[in-house]
Order: structure tokens, then sequence, then C-alpha cells
């Protein structure tokens, strides 16, 4: 009942409330269909759902842990450009002031501080088309440089660290994702300049350690989702498209 086919076709009988809800009372949850299955096909049903039941309470317990050694850390306030590198510096930006400018202060500050606003929200603007594409978040630190992609295609790079604090951001860039799916480009961009600092620490190590777990949990629940419905799929008896007009819902509404 509380798979991919029985969601999809309850979303479409339910009502809609506020917030994405639906309201579950008895007229829409009575049509449902309830395949027809052997007492062994229902006890493996059962057994993969304890188990995902399972790994999504141990997720949520790692979870709290990162969170509340995060929350115990010292963080940077990094501006745009260690993001960006390829930003232009103010000094770069007020040799481009127009002309007619340079002798009147305060519009010159204006004229800067505007082409400076463009420039990042350029860089804000990709990263944003960057997460609509769709593809999983790929975080890695290789070589002291610090880099994001999506689904292979890279988002940001050239942020250069030495490896204790190139791996304490690794893992928080990492827990950013997981703990916050999908996310809008500017308040990312915002959270991505504020690692947290002092990689020494026992909070900081054990924070890594969480986020490394989270990560291994996530790839298990993964496999285990990806199992427990083509198991599903089977039981309803559908054909290609019927999966794939479900699962095209499911990932339309995972992006939303």
């Amino acid at each position: 009942m509380n798979g991919p086919v029985a969601d999809f076709v309850f979303r479409r009988i339910g009502k809609p409330k506020q917030g994405g809800w639906y309201e579950a009372n008895r007229q829409f949850i009575a049509p449902l269909p309830v395949p027809r299955v052997s007492l062994e096909q229902q006890t493996d049903v059962a057994a993969r759902a304890r188990h995902l039941q399972e790994l999504w309470t141990a997720r949520r317990s790692i979870l709290a842990e990162a969170q509340s050694r995060l929350a115990a850390l010292a963080r940077a306030r990094h501006p745009a450009r260690w993001l960006w590198p390829s930003l232009s510096t103010r000094e770069e930006i007020d040799s481009r002031v127009p002309r007619g400018l340079r002798t009147y202060h305060d519009e010159r500050r204006k004229w800067a501080a505007k082409e400076m606003e463009k420039q990042e929200g350029e860089r804000v603007a990709a990263l944003g088309a960057a997460i609509d594409r769709s593809g999983p978040p790929e975080v890695a630190f290789e070589r002291g440089e610090l880099t994001l992609s999506f689904g292979g295609v890279s988002a940001l790079a050239g942020v250069f660290l030495d490896p204790p604090e190139g791996r304490l951001t690794e893992a928080y860039w990492r827990y950013l994702f997981i703990a916050h799916r999908r996310r809008d480009a500017a308040a990312l961009a915002a959270d991505l300049r504020k690692p947290p600092v002092g990689p020494e620490t026992p909070a900081a190590r054990q924070f890594m350690e969480r986020v490394t777990e989270l990560v291994q949990i996530e790839a298990e629940i993964a496999v285990a989702e990806s199992a427990m419905n083509e198991l599903l799929y089977n039981l309803y008896n559908l054909d290609a498209d019927e999966r794939a007009l479900v699962e095209r819902d499911c990932q339309r509404r995972a992006n939303a």
C-alpha cells in the first residue's frame, strides 16, 4: 500500500490539501488496487518492508547524530569567490567602471556593487540549472580540489583546500544533500560557503564518520527500495509502459 503503484493511483483519486498533502479517508483508500498474492509472497513483501523500516530508522538516528556534532562546530563564512574563483575581484570591477562615473564615488560604488551582484547571480543560476538536470549530486575531494557535479556534469570546481580541511568540507557538502534533498540554488550556495572548521576536533571527526555512515545507508536504501518496487511491479503485473509511467511520476515529484 505504501509502494509507488498504489501511491500513483491514490494521487489521482485523492483529494489534494494544502502543502502537498492528500485527504486519506475511506472513500479514497477503498478503491486502491491490492494484488492477490500467495502467503509466500506476502511474507516476502513484509520482510522487505521491515528491512526498509529498519534502514530508514537507522538513517534518521545517524542523521540526528551528525546534526548534533555539526552544531558543536564553528563555521566558516567564505566569500562568493571561494565558491566561484572565476568571479572578478573588486579591483578588477573598479577598473571597468564607466568613464563618466569615475569622478562620482557613490555612483562608482553602486555600479560596482551591481556588477558583482550580476556576476554572482549568473553563477547561482548556473548552479540551479545543474541541480535541475535531475542527476544525483556527486561531491569529491581529490588531489586538493573539492568539486560538485550532477549526473556526471561539473557544477562547481576550483575550490582548493588542504587535506584535513578538504575532507571535512567534502563531508559537509555531502551532508547538505542528504539532509535537505533538492535545494534552492541560492540557499544551497549560501550553505556551501559555510563549512565547519576545526577538522582536528572530536566533533569534526565524529561528524565525518556519521556522514560516511549516511552515504552507505543511503546506498543500501536505494538498493532495497529498487528491489521492493521491482517486486511490486511484478505483483501488479505492470508492463514496461505502465512501469515507466509510474516511475516518471515518482521522478517528477522528487524533482519538484
